[in-house]
């Protein structure tokens, strides 16, 4: 599976993403729907990690769905935290938040 969602700690405060190669946006969304079902479990905030550093790279028309996932996101989904963002992701990031 080239996106793998988990929990990283005992008490289901950080929940965690790995995108390993080259992946879909139905990998992603996939991994959203139990990344989604994970969170809802609980009743505390979640942090994420999305670890990058394996990632290959991004499939084309990365905001269109990137604002597709993010407009479903839990109501106790707190922060996430990139790890291994290369500077084209840096950019994409940037630019999908303003």
């Amino acid at each position: 599976m080239p996106i793998i969602v988990s929990w990283f700690n005992e008490e289901k405060t950080i929940a965690s993403y790995q995108l390993i190669g080259r992946w879909t946006w139905d990998d992603l969304y996939a991994a959203v729907q139990e990344s989604r079902a994970m969170v809802m479990s609980v009743d505390h905030l979640v942090y994420f990690i999305i670890d990058v550093t394996k990632n290959h790279s991004v499939p084309p028309g990365a905001l269109t769905h990137l604002r597709s996932i993010t407009a479903g996101v839990s109501p106790n989904w707190k922060m996430g935290v990139f790890v291994g963002v290369n500077t084209f992701m840096e950019t994409l990031l940037k630019t999908f938040i303003k």
